[in-house]
């Protein structure tokens, strides 16, 4: 939930629980349960998130997401997500589905909650999910969950509000690839993907905001979806999402107030650690790398590629470049 505290995140990963955050869902169990705040805290509603993003996306359609930070928060908004990933725990919890198991690894039966529909009146059922995940896997589909959901041997609606995976071999880590940090997690109306180029402008899906307008490169405007499934939620108005590609201009509209939430690097954080409006809260995950070419060139040369290792000093790269984090 967004407070009077400006947030920045210190690594790009952060944003896959931009939409989480929200609508009011913490890092406890199914949302309305655990995820409630604690008796001390008061929960407080309305208001219009400001939000900087890190670049511009390409379009609602779920096989046309990428990841985060390029527009799958901003999907899943409007969408939803099957399942949701606690980002600190790496527990996986129910959203749109209510439940995801399996006694073998191999056979996985997911259960949707019941009563759930589209903006566009249509429900959230069984067929509706394996017509999502069907345009993900068909073989001229580009979208980036292919792979992950590659481990699929068949997939059927089996109960209106239930779709039985099996596997080509047994995988404990399947339902990651339905959280949110997978564009399949995402799931929209199929009457409105009918036309994909329409939806990728115009989405309908049965998340916590529904859209209000798109100005590419620019501002992205959600407002309240009204009867979202979780009852009380979002506790926002509505979320505007503000494309703000340069750091050190995330940076500074973050300290002046004209963002809310916002990804600052880690040699930033000495720049807003001491304004007391300003929350940092890093993230577990993520990172950055070099990684040399070691099948050609000179980094082919594993010796080499040990002399690179060794001109880099940890602590060093962690001072200089990320502000000590």
């Amino acid at each position: 939930m967004i407070n009077s505290r400006r947030i920045a995140l210190s690594a790009a990963v952060g944003l896959a629980a931009v939409s989480l955050l929200l609508t009011g869902c913490g890092a406890g169990g199914s949302p309305g349960e655990a995820d409630q705040p604690s008796a001390s805290a008061e929960i407080q509603t309305g208001g219009v998130a400001q939000i900087a993003a890190l670049t511009e996306m390409q379009g609602f359609d779920p096989v046309k997401v990428t990841n985060v930070g390029s527009g799958l928060e901003r999907a899943a908004a409007v969408m939803d997500t099957l399942l949701y990933r606690d980002e600190l725990t790496d527990e996986v919890f129910p959203k749109l589905a209510k439940g995801f198991s399996s006694s073998d690894g191999q056979t996985w039966v997911l259960e949707l909650r019941e009563g759930v529909n589209f903006t566009d009146a249509t429900p959230l059922d069984a067929d509706a999910v394996v017509f999502n995940l069907q345009r993900h896997i068909s073989p001229d589909s580009t979208s980036t969950a292919k792979a992950m959901l590659s481990a699929i041997d068949t997939m059927e609606a089996t109960g209106d509000h239930e779709v039985t995976f099996t596997l080509k071999q047994p995988s404990g880590s399947f339902p990651l690839s339905l959280t949110g940090s997978s564009p399949a997690s995402l799931i929209g109306s199929p009457a409105a993907l009918a036309d994909p180029e329409a939806f990728n402008a115009n989405p309908v899906g049965a998340g916590p905001f529904v859209l209000e307008s798109w100005v590419r490169d620019d501002r992205l405007t959600l407002t309240k979806n009204a009867d979202y499934w979780d009852e009380g939620k979002p506790y926002l108005d509505g979320v505007e999402y503000h494309v703000r590609v340069d750091p050190q201009t995330r940076t500074d509209d973050l300290i002046a107030g004209g963002t809310d939430l916002a990804l600052v690097p880690g040699s930033a954080w000495t720049q807003v650690g001491g304004i007391p409006t300003i929350e940092l809260r890093p993230i577990p995950t993520g990172g950055e790398a070099v990684i040399p070419n070691a099948s050609k060139g000179p980094f082919a040369d594993e010796r080499l590629r040990e002399a690179l290792l060794y001109t880099f000093s940890g602590d060093t790269t962690a001072r200089v470049l990320f502000g000590g984090t």
